[in-house]
């Protein structure tokens, strides 16, 4: 993953006050890194469907788990390597979405 992750890369996420999500920013490719392998032991990806998704005109993620919880990332990459993560969990802001 650090092969794909600028060394300065932002994860922002959403959860609305309603789902757990980090509160502040999470700075760097090896902190980023780090939280994702956190944030996956929660994912069971054999009952996960992800799809790839065009959100908000960059190239994204959509997953959905079996109890309909729904996690939105969006990627912002220059020069080949991802610069920002935006990652919504707020289910008051996805539920436009007809998944």
């Amino acid at each position: 993953m650090l092969k794909i992750l600028d060394p300065d890369v932002v994860w922002w996420s959403d959860g609305g006050g309603i789902v757990t999500a980090a509160r502040v920013p999470v700075v760097g490719h090896e902190k980023t890194a780090h939280f994702v392998q956190q944030v996956m032991q929660w994912i069971d990806l054999s009952t996960t469907r992800v799809l790839r998704r065009e959100v908000n005109g960059a190239p994204g993620l959509v997953m959905i788990d079996r109890t309909g919880l729904t996690i939105v990332l969006a990627f912002t990459v220059h020069d080949g390597f991802i610069t920002e993560i935006d990652a919504v969990v707020n289910p008051e802001k996805l539920r436009h979405l007809h998944l």
